[in-house]
């Protein structure tokens, strides 16, 4: 497949016939309207066609993730988040490589919280057993 270019957002410039642009208050309220409908869905097309891509470089992974580029660069420089280095200089990310890192840290996140509930529910479960009297002791 080839490589498609990602260009966000995508601006429009609407020429006149002497090949001017048009500047915003030249257009009819209705005109502006529907252009910035038709910008909107070729933002949302633009974003979804490039999620078909298999390889991001390091924007299209920021997007994809939805971390900031600073804690995008953190985890590559640790090494916690697969990524390519081909040239040395630029990042690249498989997609399906980050969906599994994503998926494996949310699950490691759910057993982490799964463990402090039942820590804390074994916590409360002694504190109650130790509030209990003693058979010896109610006789």
């Amino acid at each position: 497949m080839e490589a498609i270019p990602l260009r966000l957002p995508i601006k429009l410039i609407v020429m006149t016939n002497e090949n001017k642009p048009l500047k915003g208050r030249d257009l009819c309220p209705s005109c502006m309207v529907k252009l910035s409908l038709v910008l909107n869905q070729l933002n949302h097309l633009e974003k979804l066609f490039s999620m078909l891509k298999t390889t991001l470089n390091f924007q299209e992974a920021c997007l994809y993730t939805g971390m900031s580029p600073s804690q995008l660069y953190k985890l590559t420089k640790s090494n916690k988040i697969p990524y390519y280095k081909p040239t040395g200089k630029l990042l690249f990310f498989n997609k399906q490589e980050l969906d599994e890192w994503l998926c494996r840290h949310q699950e490691e996140n759910m057993e982490e919280k799964m463990n402090e509930g039942n820590q804390q529910q074994t916590e409360s479960y002694r504190q109650d057993l130790s509030e209990v009297p003693d058979k010896n002791e109610v006789l």
